[in-house]
């Protein structure tokens, strides 16, 4: 069920990063790369405005929040912030862990720890340069390419 894989991934990403990440975009681009990479497409992503985006992940945060396993809020600035509550730590620990392997725990932590706090010029530059099919449709094609040859993607 798409739906139950969206949720294991939003878990996942949050149990990984310590419970918390911020940012829509960098949250949308740490799943796409973990499910790309790792979970090998469990769920489905499109191009949009700024790359890859999954409506199922969106789904996915909402559901679990009506859970009490996320929260998700925005700050007095505008900023979105996604928190792992503590039953959702508890899904991520005694549940998910088991179902989806050290070898793709490894993987997944790998990534989350490599772009959880890099700047998002740079997650949105690594992830236009390697998946070129997500960006079609997307809106800032021409300031990725400046960030790209800015980092040396």
């Amino acid at each position: 069920m798409a739906i139950e894989q969206a949720k294991d991934l939003v878990i996942l990403i949050l149990g990984l990063a310590g419970g918390h990440i911020t940012t829509d975009t960098r949250f949308q681009k740490i799943a796409f790369l973990v499910n790309e990479e790792v979970l090998k497409k469990d769920v489905k992503f499109e191009p949009m405005d700024f790359g890859p985006y999954s409506k199922e992940l969106v789904k996915a945060v909402n559901e679990l929040k009506k859970e009490g396993k996320v929260n998700y809020v925005l700050d007095n600035d505008g900023v979105s912030h996604y928190f792992l509550t503590k039953e959702g730590e508890k899904e991520f620990n005694e549940q998910l862990k088991k179902r989806i392997g050290q070898d793709k725990l490894e993987k997944a932590k790998k990534i989350v720890e490599k772009f959880k706090d890099v700047p998002l010029t740079y997650l949105l530059a690594y992830v236009y340069a390697n998946y070129l099919e997500y960006t079609v449709k997307s809106k800032i094609t021409d300031k990725v390419e400046e960030w790209r040859k800015y980092y040396g993607i």
